[in-house]
């Protein structure tokens, strides 16, 4: 991805798209849509890649990302 602006970005990841409003399936917190967190990135180009992984080692794909700057 292009950051255009370095600063602060929230980062929300989920399953499947807002559109769809469905759990992530997986054994997470039960019923749970999507992971939020807060990071700082610098300006320019960068990569992501992002699963979901339980305690048990279960990889589950993170297949959307909303990446919005606070």
């Amino acid at each position: 991805m292009n950051v255009v602006e370095a600063g602060e970005y929230e980062i929300r990841l989920r399953r499947w798209p807002e559109e769809v409003d469905a759990a992530i399936d997986a054994p997470l917190k039960p019923g749970a849509k999507e992971v939020v967190f807060e990071l700082k990135l610098p300006a320019g180009r960068t990569e992501m890649s992002a699963l979901f992984e339980t305690a048990e080692g279960e990889i589950y794909g993170a297949h959307y990302a909303y990446v919005t700057k606070k």
